[in-house]
Parts: structure tokens; C-alpha cells; sequence
């Protein structure tokens, strides 16, 4: 069959199957799968597990052989001709909590004005669906494949551990070559590196009484721009409502203390441009207020001064390398316990920089200000060659059937293809490069309140999928 012929055949077939595409997202975004602690042989809690027991529901009613990993991992098989040799499609179905402020119900997945909204809608419940469909597409077309095509979901991606997919690749082997359907067309050809961190500092004065911290708090994953973040202290009521006149941020009565209150507005830590990190909203306002003495008063000043942008430049790590990208630092949650400030810190650094010149620059900043500075999880940049025949081959590819012309790209996301070797993040993302200076999202983006996925642009990706897949299975023999 020509590839005329093949796109002939999928003119008909991908409407035909939009409506059971997007109750299938429906059903799984409805499944709360944040990763939480392991048992009873499911590594990544309750959560993920579901939607693997859903997906092996899938494979069944769709006729394809499933794998289910001991719950590391799902995989779905489309039987090559040479059954030595594989391409696989890679997903995720953990995501990150919900966090506050939505305006839809994050587990109640709706489609409104052509869009699927819900918790993992995007990152990544809607691309590993598409990924069965592509499957799908290419048995009731008829298509013949030398390469086996096996479509992965793996449970573990948000966390930064990745667990999920090193534990495949022992398992199974690596695939001759993986897409990772965890990005934005043309192709990702590099990916920052990933340190994570926490910054403390012991506030002897926080106890109460004028000039204390009681409690702080804010954020709820490291890779997530938090959008509301509070501190409790002591005082007169009226006294601190003067002195936060016109300030954007919220006081109120708490359990005989004072609450002061900010809301942001949450994002991916990849991201973000677009976020309001509502921690660094709150020092910046309350480290102005002389409401605060001693201690608690520098800590905030610091908060306040390293999350003033994103860049890196209030950690000491600003950067950008010999071929462009840049290090971008979020600050992603914040706790008070027992007399002790924590500051998590989620760096998104340069390719080319050195990681552990990073990790001394953000120590020497920290001991400046008097915290101590802990590297949680590191995980260093991938490269691939933009120029190489199937980097080449994936960008031609998506832009003869976007009509556009965008290039090769790198991101500060992390994908399984970190941790997956002879893997290429590609898609089903519409190219930022691409789109209008200015244009908002319709609702909600990956990681933020709302988070949506746009199903047209699912479904005009799975042509680009199987004829990818077909010049691939050629490319590759």
C-alpha cells in the first residue's frame, strides 16, 4: 500500500473513531494516578495501577497482546515481520497532583469546546491513548510492518525517578529506536538537565510572638509552579492589615493567629514564563511590610530576591550555552517544620552546562543568606544530533503534514527519553515556534488548573504517526 493510498485510507478512518478517542481519555483521566507510595505489587500506589488495569481493559476490548510489567509499565504489541526488532511509542499515565483554583472538576474529565478537560488530559493521558489509536490504525489498515511497534505507558515519570522505564529496559531489552509522545512536534532534540534541591534555614524566632513565622506553606510538587502559599504569625490584625494596604494578598483570622494568604498562577517548571510563583509573591509583599524581625525576615528577603525571576540569576546560575538553551529555576513548594524552613528548588539547566558547577554556585549562594543548600535528584541533559537522518526524517515528516516549517527544538521538560536509550521525544504538541505571538491557551495547560488537551490536534497526529512509523520501519532496515 502507498502512502497515497494509506492517508486516502485514514481520511475516513480518524473521524470515523474521534468520539471513542475521546472517551477513552475521558475514562482515564477520571483515574487519579499521582504516584504515591508502593504495595501489594503496585510500586506507584493505587493510582497508576488503575489505569494500567484499565489499559489492560483497552488492549482486551481492541484485540492487541498486552504486557503489564508488574505495574512498572503496560505495553500494547503490533507484531512486526521480524520479531528481533522494535519501535517503540512512549507515555506516561502518573501526573501531578491537581493543586487548587480549578474551574472544572480535575477528575471529572468533560469535553467542551473541542477539548478533553481533566488532571493528565495532556501530560500524558491523551497522548498515550492516541498511541493505542496509531496502533490501532495501522492493523485495520493493513499496514506491514519488518519492526514490531509497542506502545508503553509507564507509571512513574512525574516524580523525576523514572523507575518505570529504567525497569522496562531491563525487562524488555531497548526498542531499536523510541518515540516518546511527550512533547511538541517537529522533534525535541535535547533536554535540560534536572536537579532538584532544597534550600533551609532554622528559624530560632519562630515560635510566635512579634516578628515570627508560625507556619509556611505552599506548592505541592517540585515540578509545578505554586499558586497559593500562606504564612501564619502573630500580631495585631489590624496592624498587619495596615501595613499590607494594597497589597495583593489575603488576611485573615486563624485558630488565634493571622493568615496572610497569595494566590499565583500554577505552571510546568519546564515553563515558566507565563506563572505567577505565589511563594516568592508572598516573601517579596511580606519581606517589605516590616511586619518581620530577625530571622524570619532574612529568610523571606532571600525567598523573595531568588525566585524574583526565572532565569537563575537569584540562585547565582544564570546561563546560556554554545548552541542557545538556557537554565530556568522555579521554587516549588515551601514547609515549616519543627522550627525549620524548607525551600524546595527545581532547576532546569543549560545542556551545556556543567551540573556540578551549578550545584556549587546555588551552595555559595545559599550559605550568603545563611541556608544550607541539598541535592534531592539529579538528572543530567540528553543531545541528539539535529542533523541526523531520523531526527531529519521525524522533522520533514511533521511539517509536511502541519504545513509549516518549524525546526528541530530543545526543552527544559524531562521525558522518558532521559532515561530510555535511542529515544526521541516527538509530538503530539502543536510547535510553540508556530504559533500565534500572544495566542493564549482555551483553557488550562500541563501541570496548571484546567489542563486541557485539544482533540483535533490528537487526531491530525495520527497520520503523522503511522507514516512516520512506515518511514522508519524503511529508514531502519
Amino acid at each position: 500500500m502507498t502512502e497515497k493510498e494509506v492517508l486516502a485510507r485514514l481520511e475516513t478512518w480518524v473521524p470515523a473513531h474521534r468520539e471513542e478517542l475521546v472517551q477513552d481519555i475521558i475514562k482515564l483521566v477520571n483515574i487519579r494516578s499521582v504516584c504515591e507510595k508502593g504495595g501489594d505489587g503496585k510500586p506507584f500506589g493505587p493510582g497508576p495501577a488503575a489505569v494500567i488495569d484499565k489499559g489492560l481493559e483497552y488492549g482486551k476490548k481492541y484485540g492487541f497482546a498486552t504486557d503489564n510489567d508488574a505495574y512498572y509499565n503496560l505495553s500494547f504489541l503490533f507484531p512486526g515481520t521480524d520479531p528481533q526488532r522494535e519501535i517503540g511509542l512512549v507515555n506516561h499515565i502518573d501526573v501531578v497532583p491537581e493543586g487548587s483554583g480549578w474551574t472544572y472538576e480535575p477528575y471529572n474529565a468533560i469535553e467542551k469546546e473541542g477539548h478533553v478537560i481533566g488532571r493528565g488530559a495532556s501530560d500524558n493521558k491523551g497522548p498515550a491513548v492516541l498511541s493505542l489509536y496509531v496502533l490501532r490504525a495501522l492493523r485495520d489498515l493493513g499496514i506491514s510492518l519488518r519492526h514490531t511497534v509497542r506502545v508503553v505507558w509507564g507509571g512513574n515519570e512525574e516524580t523525576g525517578g523514572m523507575t518505570d522505564i529504567t525497569h522496562f529496559a531491563e525487562t524488555h531489552g531497548v526498542p531499536e529506536l523510541s518515540l516518546v509522545l511527550d512533547a511538541a512536534f517537529p522533534v525535541c532534540y535535547g533536554e535540560k538537565g534536572i536537579l532538584e534541591a532544597e534550600l533551609s534555614i532554622a528559624l530560632d524566632d519562630s515560635a510566635g510572638g512579634s516578628g515570627g513565622i508560625i507556619d509556611f506553606s505552599g506548592g505541592v510538587a517540585s515540578n509545578m509552579v505554586p499558586d497559593s502559599a500562606f504564612v501564619l504569625t502573630d500580631g495585631n490584625i489590624d496592624m498587619v492589615k495596615k501595613a499590607l494596604a494594597g497589597a495583593d494578598l489575603a488576611v485573615s483570622e486563624q485558630d488565634g493567629h493571622i493568615k496572610i494568604e497569595a494566590a499565583g498562577v500554577a505552571g510546568h517548571a519546564a515553563f515558566p514564563e507565563r506563572s505567577v510563583n505565589a511563594i516568592q509573591k508572598l516573601a517579596a509583599v511580606l519581606s517589605e511590610s516590616g511586619l518581620f524581625t530577625g530571622a524570619a525576615q532574612k529568610s523571606l528577603e532571600f525567598i523573595a530576591l531568588a525566585f524574583a525571576d526565572y532565569k537563575g540569576a537569584g540562585l547565582g546560575i544564570e546561563e546560556t550555552d554554545d548552541i542557545g538553551t538556557f537554565t530556568t529555576h522555579i521554587g516549588g513548594y515551601i514547609r515549616f517544620e519543627n522550627g525549620v524552613l524548607k525551600q524546595n528548588i527545581n532547576i532546569r539547566y543549560a545542556i551545556h552546562a556543567q551540573g556540578e558547577k551549578v550545584i556549587t554556585r546555588i551552595a555559595e549562594t545559599a550559605k550568603k543568606a545563611g541556608f544550607s543548600f541539598q541535592v534531592i535528584a539529579h538528572s543530567g541533559p540528553r543531545y541528539d544530533d539535529p542533523e541526523s537522518p531520523v531526527v531529519q526524517l521525524l522533522t520533514n515528516t511533521a511539517n509536511e503534514f502541519l504545513h509549516l516549517d518549524a525546526k528541530p527544538y530543545f526543552m527544559g521538560g524531562g521525558t522518558h527519553a532521559r532515561k530510555l536509550k535511542n529515544a526521541i521525544p516527538y509530538g503530539p504538541g502543536y510547535p510553540m515556534s508556530a504559533r500565534p505571538e500572544g495566542e493564549k491557551p482555551k483553557f488550562g495547560v500541563a501541570h496548571g488548573k484546567d489542563e486541557s488537551v485539544e482533540i483535533n490536534r490528537l487526531l491530525e497526529a495520527i497520520p503523522i504517526y503511522v507514516i512516520a512509523l512506515i518511514r522508519l520501519d524503511e529508514l531502519l532496515k
